[in-house]
């Protein structure tokens, strides 16, 4: 079975926040968008709300590794029987293969970016700011130097 990049009129990138990750949608359309967060979101990559962020068409949503990974593989599973009429005739092993090689392929499709999203501050274009946040210095103080 062919093996091919997660297709649409969407470039999906993801940014790395630890536990968590943020994956971007970009597309030519807003309804291209919606279908590509509709995919993700049906197939468990996330149960929380689509952000859409400045500029046409564009947006993220929160997830983790795994549970992206897992709807991918779900998604997989769905586009081999929708274009596999006959897929009870193809021994379960080489369907449960081809479906993990699909997977795999869109995963590693998707390109990390950094600095896409900074959490925290207003500026996101600062190629500085990872989202976080500025606590100023700390330092420590001794009671005897207020007397």
């Amino acid at each position: 079975m062919k093996i091919e990049r997660l297709e649409g009129n969407t470039e999906v990138t993801y940014q790395d926040h630890g536990t968590v990750i943020a994956v971007f949608i970009k597309g030519d359309t807003e309804q291209d968008v919606n279908e590509r967060f509709w995919s993700f979101w049906n197939h468990g990559a996330t149960s929380g709300e689509f952000h859409w962020v400045e500029g046409e068409n564009n947006g993220y949503f929160w997830t983790t590794p795994d549970k992206l990974k897992l709807s991918l593989e779900r998604a997989a599973f769905h586009k081999l029987l929708n274009d596999n009429p006959d897929w009870e005739k193809v021994a379960v092993s080489a369907f449960i293969s081809a479906q993990h090689d699909l997977a795999e392929a869109w995963y590693n499709s998707i390109e990390k970016k950094s600095g896409q999203l900074a959490i925290g501050s207003a500026d996101i274009s600062d190629p500085d700011n990872y989202g976080t946040y500025s606590l100023g210095t700390i330092k420590a103080e001794s009671p005897t130097d207020y007397s």
